[in-house]
């Protein structure tokens, strides 16, 4: 089960003077169409916890490069703003009754939808995969809302990526000689719905890959940490029992494509057993066998056991055909 280990939170604040420090007076200003106007200062955070896993990407996943932040009150935008390089910004906004704002970072600007409406159903499109995440870092997300009476202070908001952490680790258990070559994680998110929580993929993309490091620790015994969009495809398979049974031909409508799933390339070297190439591929979820969500912001563990009996199965799950028997003696 996948488990929420990067804290979420939203603080609003209205930071008032002290310890001798004079707060800045921010005043009132008339726009044009002679409403009275003041500011509003937001203050962006990484999330409070950071994450330890290694992968491919090396990136530092609790940076914040850039911020989309857009206002709305009554359901109409009332301001657009794009910063980068830093994570405070003040706004100007007219002085009503309350306000709802949502903000984006590590995505590099945006437009936002003039209806408020729009917005919790947008989509952010992620087009270079993991790519992107080691050029622009993790997307992060929030929203929240404030009213007229906090004009005049501050706003500090906490950000949650928008990535899940898949952790895999293998036991070979009594099957010796087995040693893994890659781990890849298949039909990942190329888009997601940032304020739409369980948002599902429409559209997949190559996912990410151990690295050669990463692959040393799997075969001492230790883990790889891969990232992938959020992907909430549902619980496809309700009836289901058979973990061996939760494979393509068995999900319902086109869903199949959509489907996040890893795919662990090994060898097997033994002189006394079937030798050669082995590919084992198995979806994610919150259970084996019929759930296919992967939530974000969550920690998912993944353990691949093996056995003697696992090397016979004849499925999707386990591609044997490379295997070469023993000669007899």
């Amino acid at each position: 089960m996948g488990k929420t280990f990067w804290k979420i939170l939203v603080l609003l604040d209205i930071l008032l003077a002290a310890g001798g420090c004079r707060k800045e007076e921010i005043p009132a200003v008339d726009t044009e169409q002679g409403k009275e106007s003041k500011y509003i200062v937001f203050r962006i955070h990484s999330p409070s916890e950071k994450s330890d896993g290694r992968s491919l990407i090396t990136v530092e996943d609790d940076k914040i490069n850039d911020a989309n932040i857009f206002v709305y009150s009554d359901g109409i935008l009332m301001e657009d703003i794009y910063i980068s390089g830093k994570q405070t910004v003040r706004i100007a906004l007219e002085d009503r009754e309350s306000y709802n704002y949502y903000i984006m970072a590590n995505t590099g600007e945006l437009e936002a939808p003039y209806m408020e409406k729009d917005i919790r159903s947008y989509r952010y499109e992620n087009k270079l995969g993991i790519l992107n995440f080691m050029l622009a870092g993790f997307p992060m997300a929030q929203s929240g809302s404030f009213s007229g009476k906090d004009l005049g202070g501050e706003m500090s908001v906490e950000l949650e990526r928008l990535v899940a952490r898949v952790d895999f680790r293998i036991d070979t258990g009594k099957v010796p000689g087995l040693r893994v070559t890659s781990v890849q994680l298949k039909n990942t998110p190329k888009n997601i719905t940032p304020f739409i929580a369980c948002s599902g993929a429409t559209a997949v993309v190559p996912g990410d890959i151990t690295s050669d490091a990463d692959l040393a620790l799997v075969n001492d015994g230790g883990y790889a940490s891969l990232y992938m969009l959020e992907n909430c495809q549902g619980v496809l398979l309700p009836d289901n029992s058979d973990q061996w049974e939760k494979v393509p031909e068995n999900i319902p409508g086109n869903k199949a494509g959509l489907c996040t799933y890893m795919e662990v390339n090994a060898v097997l070297e033994s002189p006394s057993r079937a030798t050669g190439p082995i590919i084992f591929r198995f979806y994610l979820g919150q259970d084996e066998t019929s759930d296919f969500n992967i939530y974000r912001n969550t920690e998912n563990s993944v353990t691949l056991i093996i056995t003697e009996e696992s090397f016979d199965m004849v499925s999707w799950r386990v591609d044997n055909s490379g295997l070469h028997m023993p000669r007899q003696r």
